[in-house]
């Protein structure tokens, strides 16, 4: 499975401009809050994901193209685990050690397959995230125009942001 994904940082202004926009043009999925645990054991990194539902979903992610824009293409790897503690336990063996942690408050939509979220990320602000999820390769450029078309929709194009919410999260630690 591929992740085709764009995310856009959202100015305060823009705010409510951007949520009328979503509930007039796509799909109200639901809202959700999100809470990351990231670990890493200086090779890979691994996510667990609380979701509200109390649902906790393991994911791996693997850049698997740069073409030095802002898309960001990803083979995603997703399980979900009934027991936390012994997950923790395994990854620790593997020398895994706990990276960050983010909270995520997101509003959910759908189009055309394509999932699109307004995301609140604790200490960063604001974010719009379109993401389709595709199985074949062949299907990437498709998928990169159709993201792209919602991006110029929401006239966010000027907003790309190309760094991962870790990053950020440093950078807004150091001011």
């Amino acid at each position: 499975m591929l992740e085709i994904e764009l995310k856009a940082f959202i100015p305060p202004k823009e705010l409510k401009r951007i949520i009328k926009l979503a509930n007039k043009k796509f799909k109200f999925i639901k809202e959700e809050i999100k809470t990351d645990i990231y670990y890493s054991n200086l090779k890979k990194i691994i996510r667990i994901r609380k979701l509200n539902t109390l649902e906790k979903i393991v994911t791996f992610k693997k850049k698997i193209l740069d073409n030095n824009n802002a898309i960001e293409i990803n083979k995603e790897v997703e399980f979900k685990i009934d027991n936390v503690n012994n997950f923790l336990i395994l990854i620790k063996e593997l020398k895994f050690k706990k990276l960050y942690k983010k909270i995520k408050k997101s509003l959910v939509y759908q189009t055309n397959n394509l999932n699109i979220e307004i995301n609140e990320i604790k200490n960063l602000g604001f974010f719009l995230e379109i993401e389709k999820i595709i199985n074949n390769q062949n299907d990437i450029d498709l998928a990169k125009k159709e993201i792209i078309n919602i991006i110029n929709q929401f006239g966010l194009k000027e907003n790309l942001e190309t760094r991962t919410y870790f990053e950020l999260l440093k950078l807004a630690k150091l001011k």
